[in-house]
């Protein structure tokens, strides 16, 4: 790892350096330079933001950070640049703070050097903070928790109009809807010191009264109310983060073109106050078209899709989608095709939101497929029973039944225990399918997640967590006995403006109940595409066997998969990445625990590249270059060989199969 990670920051140091334009005159000079000498406390290039005298800015589009331009110089701009920068310096909290006449430096051939020097003197700290009348309201006084500004902090101007803001969402969230809270300060500069007050008149306490639904054709106003009624209830205290809640909920349901949820003028007779629905209709019926392109060493793919959608079918948000696709796969391409014939599906998806209670949805999804995959052709066919969970936007849970059956063809020889698997051979021998042709499967399964990113399709901050629970079973002496499992975490930070640091981890384990073969093929794990590994092709890392000359993957009981992204806006439409990804698998079989060998970290393989990045409506256009990384370094070792094999994969003769060192992904979408 030392040596990719030294590359990496080589060229982000090359990438860093930039070309400066720009060249002024003797009497009309350029600035070359802004120096600001003295200053500790506060952020250098967040306060020279804010100047009119500025060092050269960096050009827009692709050559963002790499060119910058110089600026005209002002003279008469001074005088306000020193007093912005006492300004920013006082919301800060150095009220002390002095700024000396800028000096003006001959920088050579008409450009200038402009220093900036500070005193900052000692930051004013809050001596003394009292909140008045907060007592009136006992149940907001209780939920007020740490305020942002406290006794002993700095007194920051932002801080100092957060505690008002937090002490009025406490009444207003506990029925103090009418609540007026004052700030005032007093600040000595020479002590350092500052004296913060804050008055609260509290007024009536008020409950939630009737909810108004404006008229949307084919949706009961009892319909829309139900759905409300999940976060905001008729009768309760008012709570005004429940109306951004009540948005956020009716927007989710796909139906409206926008929703409006506001509060009417408080009713101080009866203390209550009225909620008002604006609804605007949406088209309810939508037709999707276009064709689609797959296009990968491993395989390729050319289809044409067609999908219908009724937002509200048959009335009150019943949902029906109908989606077809179809067209035609080679594998792994249409010049070397050991594989190709015809692919498709075709699903029917009807939901019902608020079927059995306001938060609880009904949802049955039957599917069609025809496939053809690198170990085996099928057609299978899939049905799921679910009942979604919606109790806030954020959390997903949702359990269901699945029945999944699958008719195999052109199947691989499987490998049994540690035996390796015979060359060219095309026998279909699979474990735990019926008569080696029929794979059935039957589980219970149960999704969870929480999404607490800023924006689920390009994420800057935030974090996301989910786990997929399946529960296998035989039926009549059909299906696999088995426990699922694969939880998976994100992070997202920003580094700046223009930078996120994104990281993913996850987990997949599969453990046979009481069973004698292996899981069915159909139900392992894989690694490796543009969702996974980037140094391997399309399901690649993963165990393999010869079918008729070519490798092909059977998947594995367990999988271990990262990656670490810093991710950059190039300008424009364009963004840059650069990314490590890890991955293991472990091999296939009926023991409980084969799924662990995924979770040894000295069997991982390494990769790392770059990718660009287009942004589009739909999600970025995304192309990544995945190389693996060598992980044998000895002497007189072939090239080709320091970078590890494809696990549990070898040759008749004990030879060790391995992938390309390079892979290329393209994909629509980031990679988590």
């Amino acid at each position: 790892m030392p040596r990719p990670i030294a590359a990496a920051a080589l060229a982000l140091s090359l990438g860093a350096a930039a070309c400066v334009h720009g060249r002024g005159t003797r009497q009309d000079p350029l600035v070359d330079e802004v120096v600001f000498q003295g200053v500790k406390a506060v952020n250098e290039d967040a306060l020279a933001e804010g100047l009119a005298t500025r060092a050269p800015i960096a050009r827009g589009g692709i050559y963002d950070g790499m060119v910058k331009d110089r600026q005209r110089f002002e003279p008469d701009a001074l005088p306000t640049d020193v007093k912005r920068i006492q300004a920013f310096y006082r919301e800060r909290g150095y009220y002390g703070v002095t700024v000396d006449d800028p000096a003006v430096e001959d920088a050579g051939s008409g450009l200038v050097r402009v220093v900036f020097r500070v005193t900052e003197g000692r930051p004013a700290r809050v001596t003394k903070l009292d909140v008045e009348g907060i007592d009136a309201a006992p149940e907001a006084a209780k939920k007020l928790g740490k305020l942002p500004l406290r006794v002993g902090d700095v007194f920051k101007v932002s801080a100092y109009d957060a505690t008002r803001e937090a002490i009025s969402a406490a009444l207003l969230n506990n029925g103090w809807a009418t609540a007026e809270v004052t700030q005032s300060a007093v600040v000595l500069p020479e002590e350092a010191a500052a004296e913060v007050k804050y008055e609260v008149k509290v007024g009536p306490r008020y409950k939630v009264g009737p909810i108004f639904v404006g008229r949307v054709e084919g949706i009961t106003p009892r319909r829309i109310q139900e759905q409300v009624s999940a976060v905001l209830k008729t009768g309760d205290w008012w709570d005004e983060s429940k109306l951004k809640a009540a948005r956020r909920r009716l927007g989710d349901l796909g139906v409206f073109g926008a929703v409006r949820v506001t509060r009417a003028t408080p009713d101080a007779t009866e203390g209550t106050i009225a909620v008002v629905i604006d609804l605007r209709q949406a088209k309810y019926q939508t037709i999707r078209m276009g064709p689609g392109v797959g296009l990968d060493p491993a395989r390729w793919d050319l289809e044409l899709q067609v999908g219908w959608q009724h937002r509200n079918f048959l009335g009150d948000l019943r949902r029906l989608s109908i989606n077809a696709k179809g067209g035609w796969a080679w594998v792994p391409t249409p010049f070397t095709a050991r594989k190709q014939g015809p692919v498709g599906t075709f699903t029917v998806d009807f939901s019902q939101p608020g079927a059995f209670a306001p938060w609880l949805d009904s949802a049955i999804s039957a599917t069609l497929e025809k496939g053809i995959e690198d170990a085996y052709n099928y057609v299978g066919q899939r049905l799921r029973f679910a009942t979604p969970f919606r109790l806030v936007s954020q959390l997903m849970f949702v359990p269901s039944v699945n029945f999944e059956v699958y008719e195999l063809s052109d199947t691989t020889t499987d490998v049994t225990g540690d035996q390796p698997p015979v060359s060219g051979s095309t026998e279909p021998v699979l474990s735990n399918c019926t008569n080696n042709a029929i794979c059935l499967l039957v589980y219970f399964e149960q999704l969870i997640a929480w999404d607490a990113r800023d924006n689920p399709i390009s994420a800057r901050r935030g974090w996301y967590a989910g786990l997929s629970l399946q529960e296998g079973l035989d039926m009549g002496g059909l299906g696999y006995r088995y426990l699922r499992f694969q939880p998976e975490l994100r992070a997202f930070y920003p580094l700046g403006r223009r930078t996120v640091a994104a990281a993913r981890a996850r987990v997949g384990g599969l453990i046979p109940i009481n069973e004698v073969g292996a899981p069915p093929i159909v139900a392992r794990f894989y690694a490796g595409g543009a969702l996974s590994m980037r140094g391997y092709y399309q399901d690649r890392l993963s165990p393999m066997v010869l079918q008729n000359g070519a490798w092909a993957s059977i998947g594995s009981n367990g999988v271990v998969d990262g990656s670490f992204e810093l991710r950059t806006d190039l300008g424009g439409s364009l963004g840059g990445v650069v990314f490590v990804d890890a991955a293991g698998v472990s091999y296939t079989n009926s023991e409980p625990r084969e799924y662990q060998k995924a979770l040894d970290p000295t069997q991982w393989q390494w990769a790392a590249g770059l990718g660009l990045r287009y942004r589009t409506p739909f999600g970025p256009i995304r192309l990544d270059v995945g190389v693996r990384l060598p992980t044998d370094w000895s002497s007189g070792v072939p090239f080709n060989e320091r970078f590890p094999a494809v696990p549990y994969t070898k040759y008749a003769d004990g030879t060790p199969h391995r992938e390309p060192i390079v892979a290329v992904q393209i994909a629509l979408g980031e990679a988590f």
